[in-house]
Protein backbone atom coordinates (compact mmCIF):
# COMPACT_ATOMS: atom_id res chain seq x y z
CA UNK A 1 0.00 0.00 0.00
CA UNK A 2 1.44 3.33 -1.11
CA UNK A 3 1.24 6.22 1.34
CA UNK A 4 0.53 9.65 -0.10
CA UNK A 5 2.90 11.81 1.93
CA UNK A 6 1.72 15.06 0.38
CA UNK A 7 -1.79 14.22 1.63
CA UNK A 8 -0.38 13.54 5.09
CA UNK A 9 1.38 16.89 4.95
CA UNK A 10 -1.91 18.61 4.04
CA UNK A 11 -3.65 16.83 6.91
CA UNK A 12 -0.94 17.95 9.32
CA UNK A 13 -1.25 21.52 8.07
CA UNK A 14 -5.02 21.39 8.62
CA UNK A 15 -4.46 20.10 12.15
CA UNK A 16 -2.05 22.94 12.91
CA UNK A 17 -4.68 25.39 11.64
CA UNK A 18 -7.26 23.71 13.86
CA UNK A 19 -4.88 24.01 16.80
CA UNK A 20 -4.38 27.70 16.07
CA UNK A 21 -8.14 28.24 15.88
CA UNK A 22 -8.55 26.35 19.13
CA UNK A 23 -6.03 28.60 20.89
CA UNK A 24 -7.94 31.64 19.63
CA UNK A 25 -11.21 30.15 20.88
CA UNK A 26 -9.64 29.53 24.30
CA UNK A 27 -8.65 33.20 24.47
CA UNK A 28 -12.16 34.22 23.45
CA UNK A 29 -13.61 31.89 26.08
CA UNK A 30 -11.47 33.52 28.76
CA UNK A 31 -13.05 36.88 27.93
CA UNK A 32 -16.58 35.42 28.03
CA UNK A 33 -16.27 33.18 31.10
CA UNK A 34 -17.15 35.99 33.51
CA UNK A 35 -20.31 36.85 31.60
CA UNK A 36 -21.63 33.33 31.21
CA UNK A 37 -20.87 31.31 34.31
CA UNK A 38 -23.89 29.05 33.69
CA UNK A 39 -21.87 27.03 31.18
CA UNK A 40 -19.47 26.29 34.00
CA UNK A 41 -16.37 24.79 32.46
CA UNK A 42 -18.02 22.48 29.94
CA UNK A 43 -17.08 24.65 26.94
CA UNK A 44 -13.50 24.94 28.18
CA UNK A 45 -13.30 21.17 28.64
CA UNK A 46 -14.59 20.61 25.10
CA UNK A 47 -11.93 22.95 23.74
CA UNK A 48 -9.31 21.17 25.81
CA UNK A 49 -10.46 17.82 24.45
CA UNK A 50 -10.16 19.09 20.86
CA UNK A 51 -6.68 20.40 21.72
CA UNK A 52 -5.59 17.00 23.03
CA UNK A 53 -6.92 15.16 19.98
CA UNK A 54 -5.20 17.59 17.58
CA UNK A 55 -1.85 17.38 19.32
CA UNK A 56 -2.01 13.59 19.41
CA UNK A 57 -2.82 13.42 15.68
CA UNK A 58 -0.12 15.96 14.83
CA UNK A 59 2.46 13.92 16.73
CA UNK A 60 1.52 10.78 14.79
CA UNK A 61 1.72 12.58 11.44
CA UNK A 62 4.99 14.29 12.39
CA UNK A 63 6.56 10.97 13.25
CA UNK A 64 5.40 9.35 10.01
CA UNK A 65 6.57 12.24 7.85
CA UNK A 66 9.96 12.50 9.57
CA UNK A 67 10.60 8.80 9.11
CA UNK A 68 9.42 8.41 5.52
CA UNK A 69 9.50 11.85 3.90
CA UNK A 70 12.07 14.09 5.62
CA UNK A 71 12.37 16.38 2.58
CA UNK A 72 8.62 17.06 2.63
CA UNK A 73 8.81 17.66 6.36
CA UNK A 74 11.52 20.30 5.86
CA UNK A 75 9.44 22.19 3.27
CA UNK A 76 6.76 23.01 5.82
CA UNK A 77 9.19 23.97 8.56
CA UNK A 78 8.95 27.77 8.18
CA UNK A 79 5.17 27.80 7.98
CA UNK A 80 4.93 25.42 10.94
CA UNK A 81 7.27 27.53 13.07
CA UNK A 82 5.25 30.68 12.35
CA UNK A 83 2.04 28.90 13.30
CA UNK A 84 3.58 27.51 16.47
CA UNK A 85 4.81 30.97 17.47
CA UNK A 86 1.31 32.35 17.07
CA UNK A 87 -0.14 29.47 19.09
CA UNK A 88 2.51 30.05 21.77
CA UNK A 89 1.59 33.74 21.95
CA UNK A 90 -2.08 32.85 22.38
CA UNK A 91 -1.27 30.31 25.09
CA UNK A 92 0.90 32.84 26.94
CA UNK A 93 -1.98 35.35 26.91
CA UNK A 94 -4.28 32.59 28.14
CA UNK A 95 -1.88 31.70 30.96
CA UNK A 96 -1.65 35.34 32.05
CA UNK A 97 -5.43 35.70 31.91
CA UNK A 98 -5.98 32.55 33.97
CA UNK A 99 -3.43 33.67 36.57
CA UNK A 100 -5.13 37.06 36.84
CA UNK A 101 -8.53 35.41 37.14
CA UNK A 102 -7.26 33.08 39.85
CA UNK A 103 -5.81 36.00 41.82
CA UNK A 104 -9.06 37.95 41.56
CA UNK A 105 -11.06 34.92 42.65
CA UNK A 106 -8.76 34.43 45.63
CA UNK A 107 -9.16 38.07 46.59
CA UNK A 108 -12.95 37.80 46.29
CA UNK A 109 -12.95 34.70 48.48
CA UNK A 110 -10.89 36.48 51.12
CA UNK A 111 -13.33 39.41 51.11
CA UNK A 112 -16.31 37.06 51.50
CA UNK A 113 -14.59 35.29 54.38
CA UNK A 114 -13.91 38.62 56.11
CA UNK A 115 -17.53 39.70 55.64
CA UNK A 116 -18.73 36.40 57.08
CA UNK A 117 -16.55 36.92 60.16
CA UNK A 118 -17.92 40.44 60.64
CA UNK A 119 -21.51 39.23 60.32
CA UNK A 120 -20.86 36.47 62.81
CA UNK A 121 -19.17 38.84 65.26
CA UNK A 122 -21.98 41.41 65.22
CA UNK A 123 -25.05 39.31 64.60
CA UNK A 124 -24.06 35.83 65.75
CA UNK A 125 -25.21 34.19 62.53
CA UNK A 126 -23.53 30.90 63.40
CA UNK A 127 -25.03 30.67 66.90
CA UNK A 128 -28.55 29.33 66.81
CA UNK A 129 -29.22 29.15 70.54
CA UNK A 130 -28.21 32.67 71.56
CA UNK A 131 -29.65 36.08 70.86
CA UNK A 132 -27.05 38.84 70.59
CA UNK A 133 -27.58 41.52 73.21
CA UNK A 134 -25.55 44.69 73.26
CA UNK A 135 -25.76 47.19 76.08
CA UNK A 136 -24.78 50.79 75.73
CA UNK A 137 -22.98 51.66 78.97
CA UNK A 138 -23.53 55.40 78.53
CA UNK A 139 -27.28 55.16 79.12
Amino acid sequence: MEIDYSELSRQRKALYEKLLDNSKMLLKYLDEVEEDSAKNLSHFLKLQSVWNICTRDINKLDQTLREHAPDLDAEDEEWRMDTLREIDTNLEELRIGLNTSAKLTGSDMLNVNNQRKVLNAYFGTQRNDQIPLYLDEKK
